[in-house]
């Protein structure tokens, strides 16, 4: 079953754009509805580009920091307790 298409109104999906951006950069290729409703989301108001493109700049800032060693730590710490 597919998520589903993120709304404002929504209250599952407060964020919409982190929504979508996860979505489309989920690891396997976006299915043809999805594509769809991606570009239906960007085309329905001019700030959803901007908060996407916000959402882009978050991830790759999370990427640069990831192989720091005080990063890398704290991964180590939180997969090594248990659950």
């Amino acid at each position: 079953m597919a998520p589903p298409i993120p709304r404002t109104a929504n209250d599952d999906h407060a964020d919409p754009a982190a929504l979508w951006f996860a979505r489309m950069n989920g690891g396997t290729t976006p299915s043809p509805q999805d594509e769809a409703g991606f570009r239906q989301w960007l085309d329905a108001d001019a700030s959803h580009i901007a908060a996407y493109r916000a959402c882009q700049q978050a991830w790759r800032m999370l990427e640069m920091d990831a192989g720091e060693p005080e990063v890398l730590a704290l991964r180590a710490e939180a997969l090594g307790r248990p659950r």
